[in-house]
């Protein structure tokens, strides 16, 4: 199953004023309350939906490294204002294995992404975006990094594009060990946004966080 911890990094960006996807601008968002705000920017949305309106794909035709995706107009992330930007997230790549959709990456500068260790993603490897104008944008995995953490328990690789994405693609800054403790010390409870390897948006809430390895455990 493909779960990425996607919210979390995508307001992140929101943060660093890399990607303006909500309801507020970067003077507005509080600096010191960011579980205040990652809540209204799913509650906010997702008020008086069913089940079943609150977990809809993004896509409604997917393609491949060419074809055609088509964005789903109707999925709930469009709603407050600006949609949610989650063009730095992969939707497909080259591992014929298993067809492309199950493993997927996300993008943490314009030219590293982060995927799990237990699914891996080999060297020469292609991972297809699709920007903010629904254009496909492909790039070549050039060389990946094993993160073990200190007590070996990390599930994390970090892999090393061939270029940069151009600027329609977001990328989603990861806060350092400082900050999650900083805005996150009281923070059970907060919702997430996943997707599965449909490209569903799953929604669920923090439980706790490892600092060995600075993973999000989640609970649906």
């Amino acid at each position: 199953m493909r779960v990425f911890v996607l919210f979390f990094l995508v307001l992140l960006s929101f943060c660093c004023c890399a990607v303006a996807f909500g309801p507020v601008s970067c003077e507005e968002l509080s600096s010191t309350d960011l579980f205040t705000e990652m809540s209204f920017q799913v509650d906010s949305r997702i008020s008086g939906l069913t089940d079943s309106a609150g977990r809809m794909a993004l896509f409604t035709t997917r393609g491949t490294s060419t074809g055609t995706w088509v964005k789903n107009p109707d999925v709930w992330t469009n709603l407050g204002g600006v949609p949610l930007d989650f063009s730095g997230q992969s939707v497909w790549n080259s591992v014929s294995s298993d067809g492309g959709y199950r493993r997927s990456g996300t993008l943490v500068s314009p030219r590293h992404i982060i995927f799990g260790q237990h699914y891996p993603i080999g060297v020469g490897e292609t991972f297809a975006f699709i920007d903010s104008e629904g254009e496909i944008v492909l790039r070549t995995l050039l060389d990946v990094e094993y993160i073990t953490g200190v007590d070996g328990s990390c599930d994390v690789a970090v892999g090393l594009l061939d270029s940069d994405v151009p600027s329609t693609v977001a990328f989603y800054p990861v806060l350092s060990e400082e900050q999650i403790v900083r805005y996150f010390a009281d923070s059970n409870g907060v919702p997430i946004i996943t997707l599965d390897q449909n490209d569903e948006t799953i929604i669920r809430d923090v439980i706790s966080f490892s600092h060995t390895c600075d993973t999000i455990n989640g609970v649906c």
